[in-house]
């Protein structure tokens, strides 16, 4: 070289150098890129439109002369291919089906994603999920520490969520509340009596032969609601409510709903009589508190007195869809008499009354007043 004149075959060689350097790195780009699902046009989040990206063939190195100023632009290239395969990979636009899900943006799909952790879904080399009071690994974890957010919401399909597992479809740990049905437009819960191996109408409880634990609550083919007070095969149940049971009692200021000397007379003997107890009633025997029993009540607690007997005889308070009854409710010894009895009794459901039989050689006037309803 003399003085500041720099070697031509010297900046020739350093450019053939970092050219076939960027030449490595354009080749590894490229094969990564191949593995990469091909970039599409779509709306960036910013909306600015994605184009395709070419990749850009490397530049072939010729064994010849040439100026800085060309050497430059090859090198230029290469980079600028470098950059385009760079670009390739990382350049994916709204996630849809078969592509890469992007936290922040909407995905829309039309087919079910599965996510299956193990080798089976339950068989041997499954991880186990998580476990109450533990941190193992879980299929799906879902965090937040904002108190007004919700981790999880399922919305515009029948089910919200559909659990299949093997013990428990559903485990709360560590929460104030396990289950909260904030709002509901039928009702809060619905139970199935539905066995789901065989898909069979469930039977009651205490008639089966697995082992159950204190605290299940099951409801069977027959519309009863048990619940486990004792751990065994099968346990001890207590039904809680159904189709043949009276339901919760609602105590109510009495109320008079009939009284046979201002209605139909003194009841004689062999003779029967229809009486509803649905409204309270006056003096004169019109309605001055109506549905006392409200509908849909299944029996009354009562108080039934007997005024001026004649002869000896008996009442025996029956549901208004009876046909007779052997039991009595009340009975009197002789004329003039006053008495009174407090007995339970179930109504007819469709139309809250009761039936009224006399027995006996005797006859009486006879009063019932209503002090409560189950329902």
């Amino acid at each position: 070289m003399k003085g500041t004149d720099v070697d031509h075959d010297d900046v020739l060689g350093a450019m053939q150098a970092e050219l076939a350097r960027l030449r490595a790195e354009v080749q590894e780009l490229r094969a990564q890129h191949e593995q990469q699902p091909r970039p599409v046009t779509g709306v960036a989040p910013a909306g600015e439109v994605v184009e395709p990206v070419q990749v850009v063939e490397p530049v072939q190195v010729v064994d010849q002369r040439t100026s800085r100023r060309g050497m430059l632009r090859l090198a230029g290239a290469a980079a600028a291919g470098a950059a385009a395969a760079a670009v390739g990979q990382a350049g994916q636009a709204a996630a849809a089906d078969g592509e890469a899900v992007f936290a922040g943006r909407q995905n829309q799909v039309t087919r079910e994603t599965l996510i299956r952790l193990g080798t089976t879904a339950n068989g041997p080399g499954a991880t186990p999920g998580a476990i109450i009071g533990d941190n193992l690994t879980a299929v799906l974890r879902l965090e937040t520490n904002a108190l007004s957010s919700a981790a999880m919401v399922a919305s515009g399909s029948r089910y919200g969520v559909v659990a299949r597992g093997f013990e428990e479809a559903f485990l709360s740990f560590d929460a104030n509340y396990t289950f909260h049905s904030a709002a509901s437009r039928k009702a809060a819960i619905l139970l199935s009596a539905v066995e789901s191996g065989t898909l069979a109408t469930k039977t009651p409880p205490p008639t089966r032969t697995d082992f159950h634990v204190s605290g299940e609550m099951e409801v069977d083919g027959n519309g009863d609601l048990w619940w486990c007070v004792s751990t065994g095969t099968p346990g001890t149940w207590r039904k809680l409510a159904g189709p043949t049971t009276a339901g919760a009692f609602h105590a109510i200021n009495p109320a008079r709903v009939y009284d046979s000397r201002v209605a139909e007379g003194a009841l004689g003997q062999g003779a029967s009589r229809l009486v509803s107890v649905a409204d309270g009633r006056d003096a004169a025997g019109s309605v001055s508190a109506p549905n006392v029993v409200p509908i849909g009540a299944t029996a009354i607690a009562y108080n039934v007195t007997v005024a001026d007997t004649v002869g000896a005889g008996f009442l025996a308070v029956a549901p208004g869809n009876s046909t007779g009854t052997s039991a009595s409710s009340i009975n009197w010894s002789g004329s003039g008499q006053l008495l009174a009895n407090g007995l339970q009794v179930g109504i007819d459901v469709d139309d809250r009354t009761v039936r009224v039989f006399s027995g006996g050689a005797g006859s009486t006037q006879f009063i019932i007043d209503v002090v409560g309803y189950y329902r």
